[in-house]
């Protein structure tokens, strides 16, 4: 009996999902155990998990509880690096950071501890969340990886109704790039063909399911909060912070969950009022006008504090990108449509004082933008691939799984802007097969299917259509 480890931390509905998915192997004769990052989690949710708990507040506390953090010596491997996406997160949203250097520390001295014991007395052979994200996941995949037992990631494909099971939390270049030459080579199998066919002939239509459904574009507060779904969470947070008060010091990344709807509450009310300063700032392109295109990214998320975690300052990106371009060029830097107004006055202000920088607002249409433009210089961005469909040359900042096509730069970084960008121009379009090459090899690494947390909790078919596809990705290795 193979035993599957499922994490489960403050993600929203990340325990609905889990708790379903859980129940489904069980089912189908799997062991199953959760590692939850605290005991928080329980009274934020109605959801009973069915297998073994192990929680990481109550490892957190023995460890504070018995050891003098200044006296142990750091495990190799272990940096602050772990930390960056969380605090990524709360420093974005400005919540109370309830802990010390040596809280921290300790925190991430025990998360290899506490995965590691987990790993080795339950017999896990197969960790499964999403991609890395966190540090919590992060902490997962480094035990897995040093303990030799799978990190399953599942994710939704760049293509719409497809799924992703990634063998790790991380882009996985070589397992694309070998698919790729294999079908440059022998061509691609008869059924990918006709998909590929008939994804390209309806590229301009197509939209990623994590663009469907995230919810991150809506602008109405009484839409957004004024629900029973959200005054629940409100009500649970309340209760966390009137009877929690003995768990909350232990629970590293929850803490109290009062702080994140506060939070959440504040961004959404400041960004509503936000909305009308901020159109001043923006221009509509202009005809004829040579143009290269960044995308604005969404903050905080994996794509940037994870996969490029050195450039989460955006406005540093956009100068420097700005300043690197030939003289005849300018950026157009085209509003995130999940992001819209999420970012400071200033921020707007600032750019639209650069002397080569258009600010585009997000309704425009993005692959019209990428046709026109001379390249997309990008960190991770969505629009990276569709300018890889589109045969256009892409500068690329961060970790993403296309950054090893043919008309893509990868830099190491901003020294190497200037002259990226200057090889955009000596860049020639892929080919067809090029192009139908990279495209199959994005549908042979996927699956019909769709990953949501949301919604593989809320809606039954797409928990039976997924259920299988994972069955038999647990019972065999990975297809490369």
């Amino acid at each position: 009996m193979k035993t599957v480890l499922f994490l489960v931390n403050a993600a929203p509905y990340c325990r609905e999902c889990f708790a379903a998915l859980g129940n489904a192997l069980i089912e189908r004769q799997f062991k199953v155990v959760y590692a939850v990052e605290s005991r928080i989690s329980d009274m934020m949710s109605n959801v009973a998990l069915p297998g073994r708990v192990h929680y990481f507040s109550d490892s957190f506390r023995e460890l504070r509880v018995r050891s003098d953090s200044e006296a142990r010596s750091s495990a190799p491997g272990e940096s602050w690096e772990t930390l960056f996406s969380d605090f990524d997160r709360m420093l974005t949203f400005n919540v109370p950071i309830r802990g010390d250097r040596n809280y921290f520390r300790d925190a991430v001295r025990g998360l290899g501890t506490f995965f590691e014991k987990i790993l080795l007395t339950e017999d896990v052979s197969c960790v499964i969340y999403e991609g890395v994200s966190n540090s919590f996941s992060q902490a997962a995949y480094e035990t897995c990886r040093r303990l030799g037992r799978r990190y399953l990631a599942l994710a939704p494909a760049r293509i719409p109704g497809r799924i992703e099971f990634q063998a790790s939390g991380y882009p996985e270049n070589e397992k694309y790039l070998r698919t790729y030459r294999r079908f440059l080579e022998e061509g691609l199998p008869e059924d990918i063909a006709q998909e590929v066919k008939n994804y390209l002939a309806t590229f301009d239509q197509a939209v990623p399911d994590y663009m469907k459904h995230n919810g991150l574009d809506e602008l109405s507060l009484m839409n957004k909060y004024w629900n029973r779904e959200k005054l629940a969470i409100v009500w649970r947070g309340l209760k966390c912070s009137l009877f929690a008060g003995d768990e909350r010091p232990f629970s590293y990344q929850y803490g109290n969950p009062l702080d994140y709807s506060w939070a959440y509450f504040r961004r959404a009310l400041a960004r509503k009022y936000r909305l009308r300063r901020i159109e001043q700032f923006f221009t509509e392109p202009n005809p004829g006008e040579k143009y290269f295109l960044y995308p604005i990214h969404f903050h905080p998320e994996a794509s940037t504090s994870i996969y490029a975690k050195h450039y989460v300052d955006e406005l540093g990106v956009i100068k420097n990108i700005a300043f690197s371009l030939p003289l005849d060029a300018v950026l157009y830097v085209k509003e995130h449509p999940s992001a819209v107004a999420l970012q400071e006055t200033a921020f707007y202000r600032t750019l639209s004082r650069l002397p080569n920088v258009r600010l585009i607002r997000a309704g425009q249409n993005t692959k019209k933008l990428i046709r026109g433009c001379q390249a997309v210089v990008t960190l991770t961005s969505t629009v990276g691939y569709e300018a890889v469909i589109l045969k256009k040359p892409v500068v690329v900042l961060g970790d993403v799984f296309y950054e090893w096509v043919r008309s893509c730069v990868k830099i190491d970084g901003y020294k190497s802007l200037r002259g990226a960008i200057d090889q955009c121009d000596r860049i020639a379009p892929l080919s067809q097969d090029e192009l139908r090459a990279f495209v199959g090899a994005c549908f042979y690494h996927s699956e019909p299917g769709a990953f949501d947390f949301r919604l593989i909790a809320q809606r039954p078919e797409l928990l039976d259509q997924l259920v299988p596809r994972l069955v038999e990705n647990l019972l065999q290795q990975k297809r490369e």
